[in-house]
């Protein structure tokens, strides 16, 4: 009689942590699916960055060439002359911070200006490339916490596979 009870004591409490198991083996899979997800955002996040970063150092390029006003606080606002060409604006006042601005157009800059924009403009473009690096390499790790929810997936299944086999004995 002990045997009897023993043995299917021993059968449940097999099934058991054969489905406890297979139910952690599951969170763990749903969790890294979820890091997945979040990593993703990321990626979406910092490529859309590098592109706003490439496309300002684009929008700042073509505003050296035709010119443009800037104030002390960095304010920006472009030429409002009548005649194409012709700069009619002697000095202008910030409309935001009511400071003073000054004309900037690139064939108008000193060497040493610039020396200066290219120097910004090459920052700007060493944290674009930053920004896409470390987007790269969390695409690495979103592909990791994938293939690491597939595994527990994987385990889960064969654990839930074993307890159905052990109930038939």
């Amino acid at each position: 009689m002990f045997r009897i009870i023993a043995k299917w004591y021993a059968k449940r409490q097999y099934i058991w942590r054969q489905e406890v198991d297979a139910a952690t083996n599951e969170l763990n899979a749903g969790l890294s699916s979820k890091l997945s997800t979040e990593k993703r955002a990321l990626i979406d996040q910092l490529y859309k960055e590098a592109d706003d970063i490439d496309k300002r150092i684009e929008e700042f390029s073509k505003m050296e060439t035709i010119g443009f006003w800037q104030c002390e606080n960095g304010h920006e606002e472009h030429l409002s002359t009548a005649f194409a060409g012709v700069e009619l604006e002697i000095s202008r006042t910030c409309s935001t911070c009511e400071q003073p601005m000054k004309h900037t157009r690139r064939d108008l800059m000193t060497g040493q200006e610039q020396y200066e924009s290219d120097k910004e403009r090459k920052a700007a473009e060493d944290v674009a490339d930053n920004k896409r690096a470390q987007a790269k390499a969390e695409e690495e790790n979103a592909d990791g916490s994938d293939k690491t929810a597939k595994y527990f997936r994987d385990l889960a299944k064969n654990n839930r596979h074993l307890a159905d086999k052990i109930r038939k004995l």
